[in-house]
């Protein structure tokens, strides 16, 4: 059992690690999700179980989940910020074989690379122990196995930042907690900058273009992936980019590669993006190499076709993309995950504008936040938020903070059923705050236009890799109605949401509108854009449209209980996000105590709830079928605080599987 001096539990359930190396320090910090004994729970069981490893671990969040036990959790932090650290360098004195291995620099030498190029990279070798090879003796302790690794160093103005290291099994690790950039970057920061520039997927491929002699040549540091890329590293290192007036993508030709590719060439401007094309049956720009020599990879670059023009395209520019679609199915749009809402209306990661209407005082902004939240933290969407009626940035903090967690930012004596934010968790909100949003505030800027929102929204897009913005409310804008003449009105809305729509095709984002109602008689309900301030053109424009009724007399104000909130999905432009919903069709309910929107008759969810469907969705082999999830129980003995908040439910199409008795549990569990 841990000593409960290395932990505390907060008023919500959540265990919280104070030592962390203590009781999990064994898990190597770069081991992905990893299976171990639960030292909580494991001396407890029969004998015959003390040596299943029911608990999961993700070293480098920082978390884990037992299954046994049903204890979750996280390391206890202070925020700060992120704290970055750079490696002591590998010495330099070594005898050559030892600087960089004979096997290595055959390995290479098989894949058209040479030792020179090795060697005027700096391309390294040494005795490693990855996460992946590390394995326990029978009392759980590790046993670290060091083998032979390539080492990457990252530099930046010369100075080293972090290694990057591969084995000859393909394992791979990094320094810790590295300040991420790219490969090679140093190449844009000379006297004479270059004008044009190669980007791959990874080092062996830079090395395929330096070893044609094409030194500028950049990769990324931590590949690519099909569900969308942070490319933190492309913010850092934005501003280098200015004076390129070409940059060619040599990303990998496979599903993952195409998203990197599309993501590099959103931020980067596709006005100056080429694209590689690689000859039939190769992947990347090493496989041309090996196959076909320094000549046919140059070639690749010499016949590298501009970006498809905006509007205008051929079925050769697109046919990489349509080929995917073809062998791999589109991918389908996010769930929110928020009772029958997912079947009228799922969330794409781009190219969307969203319209949500109601009437003042309908919670549309919190159910707004409810939404983004479970996109941030489901599906690593990043927000920009401009939401000025909500408040200031604190004000919108402190109300995401505690839609996550059902505890109020500070007690105010009207709802004692949520007790008061614990320092833990507040700690742990701020860290995810930090990481998925952005908030801009117009007071330091001026008159607020559509025009100057979108140069924001740009920036945001560029520098931090936003993929969905908020602008609530669309009346905000000082110009969003303006235009001359006959029908001004109209004409102007219709070239404001014009502009809007272009943006998000152009930067591959979502934006959600959120404009006024019309001056509505009567307690009828908003149900079509005649209801919309400017009318029908919000109907012609937009791709999704959304009301949002709020029925008053259901709520339970002395419980913290809101009303419930009638959904109507009016508008779905294209067939694989939803269909449209009738009356009635679509009900929430609102807790006003926090501004959390959850199931009609069921437990609100939190973080944790969003966490565990993530994981859910991320991990195939998952001790529960994965459109299920753990049905909520409470937490093992000594836990102080109430059950714990593992979730109740993915949706009501998504029935839990029945919690164990006491008497089976242990039995049963799957390890």
């Amino acid at each position: 059992m841990v000593d409960q001096s290395k932990y505390t539990v907060s008023p919500s359930g959540v265990t919280f690690i104070t030592d962390w190396e203590g009781v999990f320090g064994h898990v190597p910090l770069q081991s992905g999700r990893k299976a171990v004994r639960c030292p909580f729970c494991s001396d407890e069981r029969k004998a015959k179980n003390q040596k299943k490893k029911p608990c999961y671990v993700w070293a480098e969040e920082e978390r884990f989940k037992c299954f046994n036990c049903d204890r979750y959790g996280y390391r206890t932090k202070v925020f700060t910020g992120v704290k970055y650290e750079r490696p002591q360098p590998l010495p330099n004195d070594l005898p050559p074989e030892k600087m960089l291995s004979p096997v290595v620099v055959q390995y290479f030498a098989e894949r058209g690379i040479s030792q020179l190029t090795l060697q005027k990279m700096n391309v390294r070798t040494t005795e490693y122990c990855f996460p992946q090879d590390v394995t326990e003796d029978e009392s759980g302790k590790p046993i670290f196995k060091p083998t032979l690794a390539i080492v990457y160093p990252y530099t930046y103005k010369g100075v080293l930042m972090f290694y990057k290291y591969r084995g000859m099994e393909r394992q791979f690790a990094i320094s810790k907690n590295p300040k991420l950039i790219f490969w090679n970057i140093d190449v844009l920061m000379r006297e004479t900058p270059p004008t044009e520039v190669i980007i791959t997927e990874g080092e062996p491929d830079a090395l395929s273009w330096i070893e044609c002699g094409e030194m500028n040549v950049l990769s990324v540091p931590n590949g690519a992936s099909k569900r969308g890329n942070a490319l933190e590293y492309l913010g850092r290192t934005i501003e280098f980019f200015e004076v390129v007036e070409t940059i060619y993508l040599a990303t990998d030709n496979d599903e993952a590669g195409l998203a990197l590719r599309e993501d590099l060439a959103r931020r980067l401007g596709k006005h100056r993006i080429k694209l590689m094309k690689y000859p039939e049956g190769c992947k990347d720009s090493n496989d041309v190499l090996v196959k076909y020599g320094k000549d046919a990879l140059l070639d690749v670059k010499k016949k590298a076709e501009p970006y498809p023009i905006e509007g205008v395209a051929t079925l050769l520019d697109i046919e990489q993309q349509l080929d995917n679609l073809y062998q791999n199915g589109r991918e389908p749009y996010h769930k929110a995950f928020l009772s029958n809402l997912d079947e009228y209306i799922t969330w794409s990661h781009g190219n969307q504008l969203t319209g949500v209407s109601a009437r003042p005082n309908s919670a549309k902004s919190d159910f707004l936040f409810n939404i983004l939240l479970r996109l941030s933290i489901i599906y690593d969407m990043k927000w920009l938020i401009f939401s000025p009626e909500t408040g200031d940035t604190t004000d919108i903090i402190e109300l995401l903070m505690q839609i996550m967690t059902g505890r109020v930012f500070m007690y105010n004596g009207r709802d004692g059923a949520n007790a008061t934010l614990g320092a833990e968790e507040y700690a742990y909100c701020k860290s995810i705050i930090h990481k998925y949003f952005l908030f801009l505030d117009f007071d330091d800027i001026g008159v607020c236009t559509v025009e100057t929102f979108l140069e924001k929204s740009e920036e945001a897009v560029k520098k931090y890799g936003v993929n969905g913005i908020l602008a609530d409310p669309y009346n905000h804008f000082s110009d969003g109605f303006s235009g001359d003449g006959e029908g001004g009105m109209a004409l102007g809305l219709s070239g404001k949401l014009t502009m809007l729509k272009s943006f998000c095709r152009r930067f591959n984002t979502h934006m959600i509108l959120v404009p006024h109602p019309a001056k509505l008689t009567g307690n009828e309900p908003m149900d079509n854009a005649y209801d919309i301030f400017g009318a029908t053109m919000w109907s012609n424009k937009l791709d999704n449209l959304v009301f949002l009724n709020r029925l008053y007399e259901t709520g339970m104000p002395e419980k913290g209980i809101g009303d419930d909130i009638d959904v109507r999905v009016r508008k779905i432009k294209k067939r694989h996000a939803g269909r449209r919903s009738e009356e009635n069709a679509i009900k929430l309910t609102y807790e006003i105590a926090t501004g959390r929107v959850g199931h009609t008759g069921q437990p609100f969810q939190t973080y944790h709830d969003w966490m565990n469907i993530r994981d859910s969705l991320n991990e195939s082999d998952l001790p529960f079928e994965s459109n299920m999830i753990i049905k909520q129980k409470p937490q093992s003995s000594g836990v102080v605080g109430g059950a714990g908040m593992l979730s109740s439910m993915l949706g009501d199409d998504l029935l839990p599987p029945q919690p164990l008795s006491d008497s089976d549990k242990d039995d049963e569990v799957p390890f």
